[in-house]
């Protein structure tokens, strides 16, 4: 498992030395420290793959892997977050336009893919609870409720571990959404279309996996 986690995260890690590199030129080149919050979320971003690699070697273990599951669920939103982060173009000059599209665009990548790779170990590991289609039921619904989750993080500005302190604040939120949906549209397309976002993501990383393993390319 150790040698399988080293070639999952080669790339990861390459990216986010780029991303790094093209955020500290952005740096010079502006004299601004408008973006430094990406490499924080981008920490964000690898919380959830850990409890995920955590999860599926404790995936025999129901009295681990749940609570595991638990706790990645809940970070799980962090991942493709920062797909919310184009928003900050409209504050981009003429002049800074391509290279902040390229910085936003290399971090959400990486959110979306460390996504992935953390969903991937999360349904493996249900399947020894659950059958297939069970597990992808599963799996469906977590994308489903991480778009909510986006949605609240964004415009409702909560976090993840606001969930320690005011669970009953963010619960009534997401009650709402359910209770009366036709006066929360836009909250219901936003949250669809970034939910479409992360599993479209995760089927590319999966027929990527199947290129891998069938050319035998890359990091085999």
């Amino acid at each position: 498992m150790k040698k399988r986690i080293i070639r999952e995260l080669t790339l990861p890690i390459v990216l986010s030395i780029l991303a790094v590199v093209l955020l500290v030129g952005r740096i010079f080149y502006t004299g601004e420290l408008r973006f430094v919050f990406l490499v924080w979320n981008l920490f964000l971003a690898f919380i959830p793959y850990l409890f995920s690699v955590f999860a599926l070697k404790h995936k025999e273990n129901h009295w681990r892997f749940w609570p595991l599951f638990g706790v990645w669920m809940l970070f799980f939103p962090n991942a493709p977050y920062i797909l919310t982060y184009f928003i900050h173009l409209k504050y981009s000059t003429a002049d800074t336009f391509m290279m902040d599209i390229s910085l936003i665009g290399i971090f959400s990548v990486l959110g979306l893919f460390l996504g992935a790779l953390s969903l991937q170990h999360i349904f493996i590991s249900l399947k020894h609870h659950f059958s297939p289609a069970g597990s992808w039921g599963i799996v469906l619904g977590v994308i489903l409720l991480s778009g909510i989750g986006i949605y609240l993080g964004r415009f409702i500005r909560w976090n993840s571990w606001d969930i320690l302190h005011a669970p009953h604040l963010i619960l009534e939120d997401i009650w709402l959404l359910f209770r009366h949906p036709s006066e929360h549209v836009f909250a219901w397309k936003f949250s669809m279309v970034i939910s479409m976002f992360i599993f479209v993501s995760l089927i590319i990383y999966q027929r990527f996996l199947s290129y891998v393993a069938s050319k035998r390319a890359f990091f085999n």
